[in-house]
């Protein structure tokens, strides 16, 4: 049982690690094209997470600020504390 929540919070950590690399080259234009497959990977693992919360708080009612990475990392911490 021990090793089955050691893998899941490695998941967890690796995917907080993969959100703010996602949030960190989207203010990076020209690195986020220079790597477009990795980038375009990271967007494929992070996007399905992402998504709901912008849907709950989209980033047109905000100021044009994308808070989904913020609030996503929030509820993964969460989720990765409640883990015995």
């Amino acid at each position: 049982m021990g090793l089955a929540f050691y893998a899941i919070r490695l998941a967890v950590q690796a995917v907080i690690i993969l959100i703010v690399v996602e949030a960190l080259l989207s203010w990076v234009p020209d690195l986020k094209r220079k790597f477009g497959e990795v980038t375009g990977f990271i967007e494929s693992l992070t996007e399905p997470i992402l998504k709901p919360f912008r849907r709950i708080l989209p980033p047109e009612k905000t100021g044009g600020l994308d808070l989904s990475p913020l609030f996503a990392i929030m509820a993964l911490q969460i989720i990765e504390r409640l883990l015995p």
